[in-house]
């Protein structure tokens, strides 16, 4: 949320120049960064669980599967309000509902922001649960992170990744949806700026 902050701070009450136009997308592209934000702070929890299930685990109380949906089913509210929080905080200080959908899209973007935070909690529940320690989920975030980012289509057209053409995660990818949803709203404003 001090990301949305610092950023809405930034681009306060954005106009309809095309300058400002790149502003908007520059603060939209920050919401990429909230998976690895959210799976730093789910590895170490989820691990820490995880160590009290194995205690536990000779009681034969709950079952592996019982865990695993409770750590998933508990962090669904947190997250929701998170992203309630952080799209106040982005959309209303710099205006970002006077695209051309108007107020209408910035349902949307609450809709993206909120599978992206529940996105970064399933993919840091599953880095976690490969892990066998927190020093060993910490590694795989980078790495994890780059392939998402780097390989999405967005940041890194096709035609310049040689040799893997064929991938076909390249259009299932949940941050090329992101960077591809979000900024198509306000991308019609540009259409008619340009056109005059």
């Amino acid at each position: 949320m001090f990301i949305s902050l610092l950023i809405s701070l930034s681009f306060l009450q954005l106009g309809t120049s095309l300058r400002e136009l790149q502003f908007r997308v520059f603060s939209i592209f920050w919401v990429a960064v909230l998976p690895a934000i959210v799976m730093s702070q789910i590895e170490p929890m989820f691990i820490m669980n995880r160590r009290t299930f194995i205690r536990e685990a000779s009681s034969r109380i709950y079952s592996p599967y019982a865990f695993a949906i409770g750590q998933l089913l508990g962090e669904i509210p947190y997250n929701i309000l998170c992203g309630i929080v952080y799209w106040v905080l982005m959309v209303y200080p710099m205006h970002l509902c006077q695209s051309s959908a108007g107020v209408n899209g910035t349902g949307f973007q609450l809709l993206v922001i909120i599978f992206v935070m529940l996105f970064g909690v399933s993919l840091g529940q599953l880095i976690a649960a490969i892990s066998p320690s927190v020093q060993v989920a910490v590694l795989f975030k980078p790495f994890i992170g780059l392939v998402l980012t780097a390989f999405c289509g967005s940041y890194v057209h096709r035609w310049c990744l040689h040799g893997v053409e064929h991938l076909e995660y390249l259009e299932t990818d949940a941050i090329r949806d992101l960077d591809s949803g979000i900024p198509r709203q306000h991308m019609d404003k540009a259409d008619q700026m340009t056109a005059k």
